[in-house]
Parts: C-alpha cells; structure tokens; sequence
C-alpha cells in the first residue's frame, strides 16, 4: 500500500479548501499591504540596497540601451552637451554616459528622495558634478530648449500622465537634440506575467501599466518628435524567474525635428 493510498476524498478537498483559505487571506495581506503604498514610497524603501539587489538588471538594460544610442549620440562626441536623466534611480546611467562623454554637463531628475540621495553618493564617489532635482516626469522644472539629449530608463511605464510627459520631454529638448525611453515590453510574456501579478497583488497602477511598443510609439508620436529607432528585445540571461521567460524590455531613440 503506497501512502496516497490512505489519503481519503474528503482528506482531499479538506486540504485544497485550507490551501485557497490560505492563498485568500496571503492575496489579501498582499494587496493591503502594497495598496497603501505610492511608488515613491516603494523606492524610497528599496534605495539603501537597490544597487545590490538589482545590479544584474541594472547593468544590462544600461549595456543596451547604451549600445542601441550610440550610434546616434556619436555626432555630439565632440560637443559639450547638456543631458538629463529623468528617473535616474541611483545614477546608473548616467555614470554609463560620463565615461563615454566626459565633456558634457550631467542632470538627474527623480521623485523618489532616498534614490537622489543614492544617487548623489556615486557621483561624489566618483568625483563627477550632477546637479540632482527632484520632481516627477510630468512636471519638469526646466526652462524651454533646455538639453541636448534627455534620457530616461525602465522609468515612463511608472509615470502617472504618460501623454502630459511626453509634452514635457518635447518641451525641455532642444531642436535636434535626441531622446532615448527604455522600457519593459509587454509584448513579452515575462511583463504580462509580471504585470498580471502586480495587478492582483495590489501595486499601485503605476507599477503594471507596462506597455507595448505600440503603445509606447502611439505616445510618443507628437509634433515633430522623429522615431530614429523602436527596437523590443529580450535581455540575456535574467528571467522572470529560474527556466522562465526572458525579460523583455524596448528601446526608442527619437530626436526632436529642428
């Protein structure tokens, strides 16, 4: 007799109630827990060990999109150019671009305070002046015409008015002058997944609202902003979790018509 054999029926559905009794009340924590916090907040928590923990993501989505832009940032090699990182976290990006583009002037923007904090301690461990501002991607406190190249990564998704955003980043970029967004990709099963869980889970909004490249093209397509590149792509070796679906992520390169 082998020991399923012992198991009743009624063992059976026991066992499966207790077990969606437990998953419920986890589901409902889970959704009260992340539904009282904002995504600033969530950041806010996660600043202290963010480097550390998200290295590896971190590392590649800059990689990438730095090997995307390149080819459309080369003509400015020679330029002193003012650039903008609009949700910089903890700077990675930037310092990606200082060491390509030692010439130009560096600012960062982000609403989450304890992430510009991060972010002020490399660039002073690097020796690197950046002036750093908080606000948020909607509301850019920065004169007209302001930068040559403007930046912004695995940020738009979390931005409350993604249209009201995008006629800010025209607005603050010079005629001419090239913006990059790099996103997760929807229209890869590792962010629907993701995005579903998310959803249940309680995050805000903000925090699944991924989009697909047409989406983020259809945004994006005002006044005489011209889509030089719109490339989706999986990132090597990080995956949603251990043997799943590779992460997807997309980048745009769009320079603004003089």
């Amino acid at each position: 007799m082998m020991w399923w054999d012992l198991i009743s029926a009624t063992d059976c559905v026991v066992g499966a109630v207790t077990c969606n009794i437990f998953m419920f009340v986890f589901w409902c924590q889970a959704r009260k827990k992340h539904k009282a916090k904002s995504v600033v907040e969530e950041y806010d928590e996660a600043a202290s060990t963010y480097d550390t923990k998200w290295y590896k993501y971190t590392s590649a989505t800059v990689k990438a999109t730095l090997q995307l832009a390149m080819p459309f940032l080369e003509s400015k090699n020679s330029q002193s150019c003012d650039a903008l990182d609009i949700g910089c976290g903890t700077g990675a990006f930037t310092l990606a671009l200082r060491d390509v583009f030692p010439m130009w002037n560096f600012s960062c923007a982000d609403p989450s305070p304890a992430m510009l904090k991060q972010a002020s301690k490399r660039f002073t461990s690097n020796n690197i002046q950046v002036k750093v501002v908080r606000c948020s991607g909607e509301d850019l406190p920065f004169e007209d015409n302001s930068f040559d190249v403007v930046s912004t990564l695995s940020s738009f998704h979390f931005w409350m008015d993604h249209e009201r955003g995008t006629m800010e980043l025209h607005r603050i970029l010079k005629p001419g002058g090239i913006l990059i967004v790099t996103d997760w990709c929807h229209n890869y099963l590792a962010c629907k997944l993701c995005a579903t869980y998310l959803r249940l889970a309680g995050y805000p909004r903000q925090d699944w609202q991924i989009m697909s490249v047409t989406d983020l093209q259809n945004v994006l397509n005002i006044g005489n902003f011209d889509t030089q590149l719109a490339k989706a792509y999986p990132l090597k070796d990080l995956r949603l979790f251990p043997a799943g679906p590779r992460w997807g992520m997309m980048t745009f390169v769009i320079q603004k018509q003089l």
